[in-house]
């Protein structure tokens, strides 16, 4: 045994190895869990351990399928979170910041009709009905001009609620009237490719078309047509290209639950209805009894 420098220092083990063994325990302190670091205790006490069993979360569902054909609840997934979403978001701004009028930007006191009253009274007449190739009947509320077409812009690449709303309100007038209290047997918005609905965010007609189903009581079905072949838009090009653009860019499912449906196809706008009519051709090749078309303008 030796001592340290100095003197009455603590006395250490100067063996072959010549320096002193590290203790694991410490003396005097009487922990009785040696071999562990000292750290290493201190933190085991804020490690939890995992529940015996798994928590029960509750879980958010969407609207219930039950007593529907099983097959038409395998479509694309609906944009039904995108619209609650969009409602909570139209309440909260509606709270913090005033709403204007899309027309003339003067404060609107209603935020759920998005036009001031002068401007709601100036809003031109509804046109009357047409035909496009595949689609029996054409309605749309609006022509495609000033201010409703500020409001499908809205409504289309801003996914402003109110616009929508007040859209499908206006179809849903229309459709009633000049189509009856019985128009179709299902709602089938026109669909967007898969990239550009990620680009998006959601289908504005899908918005739309849930809207009429709840007013007009039509099931709405996404799983009937589906759109796999991308396409330009057709604003962006000139009319004559518009038709070879769509061509065949529109695939119809479940041809059984088609065979004999009188449907009616949702969009936000008809202009030379190249989009819609090729929707339709789809669908009536694979079995369709009927198609017709609701949009809230058209050009």
């Amino acid at each position: 045994m030796g001592r340290s420098a100095g003197g009455g220092g603590t006395e250490v083990d100067t063996g072959a190895a010549g320096a002193a063994a590290p203790s694991s325990e410490k003396a005097g302190s009487g922990d009785r869990t040696p071999n562990i670091p000292i750290r290493k205790k201190a933190a085991s006490r804020f490690i939890q351990k995992p529940p015996s069993t798994p928590p029960n979360y509750t879980r958010i569902r969407p609207p219930t399928t039950a007593g529907r054909d099983p097959a038409l609840t395998q479509g694309q997934p609906p944009c039904y979170a995108q619209a609650v979403i969009a409602e909570l978001l139209s309440g909260v701004r509606s709270l913090l910041l005033p709403v204007d009028c899309a027309q003339c930007g003067l404060p609107v006191a209603e935020d759920r009709v998005p036009l001031c009253p002068p401007c709601r009274a100036g809003l031109p007449d509804t046109p009357p009905p047409r035909a496009v190739a595949g689609c029996r009947m054409v309605v749309s509320p609006f022509p495609y001009r000033d201010p409703i077409r500020r409001l499908v812009s809205d409504a289309k690449y801003r996914g402003r609620w109110a616009a929508l709303r007040f859209l499908a309100d206006r179809m849903g007038e229309t459709i009633a009237a000049r189509m009856g209290a019985d128009p179709a047997d299902r709602i089938v918005p026109i669909p967007l490719h898969p990239v550009r609905l990620r680009e998006r965010g959601f289908n504005q007609a899908e918005l739309l078309a849930r809207r009429l189903s709840e007013r007009l009581l039509i099931p709405m079905e996404t799983a009937l047509l589906s759109r796999p072949v991308p396409t330009r838009p057709q604003a962006a090009l000139p009319r004559g290209r518009r038709a070879a653009n769509v061509r065949s860019a529109f695939e119809a499912r479940l041809p059984a639950a088609l065979r004999g449906s009188r449907l009616l196809l949702v969009d936000d706008v008809v202009t030379t209805g190249r989009t819609a009519g090729e929707a339709a051709r789809a669908l009536i090749t694979a079995g369709a009894g009927e198609v017709r078309l609701a949009t809230a303008a058209q050009g």
